[in-house]
């Protein structure tokens, strides 16, 4: 847990495959193998983690597994597993947005497009995040205009330097790339930062600050990621 909260994956890793060997059952040592099998893009480990029962909670590992067999290839599978998702009481939202980013990583702009417009009942609210994915999309679709619209109504009136540049971007009708997640890594480094932000406000500091950890690892550019961190240390 030290290491881990330290960003030090390299050094909680053998910790973890230690706790394995022994028998003992752990949430972090599971998460620290899986980070493991993920940065060496070992899907198959992965999925096989899951299958041994070494799991870390029901919303992650759900949004995990799917995002591994992206990984794996396999598009029809990934789309099944993140149904089951949408499908489990209170996930809806998770799921539908993890869908999206699937179908756009493998550049179904219209299909992400068309989950992020119109998630139906139960998904009525995505994150900030989503909103600036939403309109990548839409970017890469054409469509600057609703792109435009899409950010004005998730931050109105922003000083937010980021969102100053992309709505720049789209007033000058340039093609915005979509970078939010591009692979399944990244994919898996926004469900970790995901939960990170759903348990700020509700868990102990030190136990949030593993998934965020986790989201920075796989996803060093994830500057939300980082600036969660800080704030969890800072507490």
């Amino acid at each position: 847990i030290a290491q881990v909260a330290l960003g030090r994956f390299d050094l909680a890793i053998p910790i973890a495959m230690t706790m394995r060997d022994a028998g003992t059952d752990s949430q972090v040592a599971n998460m620290v193998l899986m980070v493991d099998a993920i940065l060496r893009d070992e899907w198959a480990d992965v999925v096989a983690g899951f299958e041994a029962g070494h799991t870390v909670s029901p919303l992650f590992d759900g949004l995990v597994q799917s995002w591994a067999a992206v990984g794996l290839g396999n598009m029809t599978d990934a789309l099944a597993d993140f149904d089951l998702v949408i499908a489990t009481d209170g996930m809806a939202a998770y799921g539908l947005f993890h869908k999206a980013m699937a179908l756009a990583s493998v550049g179904d702009y219209e299909g992400a497009d068309a989950i992020l417009a119109d998630p139906g009942p139960g998904a009525t609210a995505f994150s900030p995040r989503a909103a600036i994915a939403h309109a990548q999309i839409l970017s890469q679709l054409g469509r600057d205009g609703d792109a435009a619209a899409v950010l004005t109504d998730a931050f109105g009136d922003t000083l937010d330097p980021g969102i100053v540049a992309l709505q720049a971007q789209l007033a000058a009708n340039e093609t915005v790339p979509f970078d939010i997640v591009t692979s399944p890594r990244q994919g898996i480094a926004e469900v970790a930062f995901m939960i990170a932000s759903l348990l700020s406000n509700e868990a102990r500091e030190d136990y949030t600050l593993q998934y965020a950890r986790m989201a920075q690892t796989l996803a060093p550019a994830n500057i939300d990621a980082v600036m969660l961190t800080a704030a969890l240390l800072q507490a």
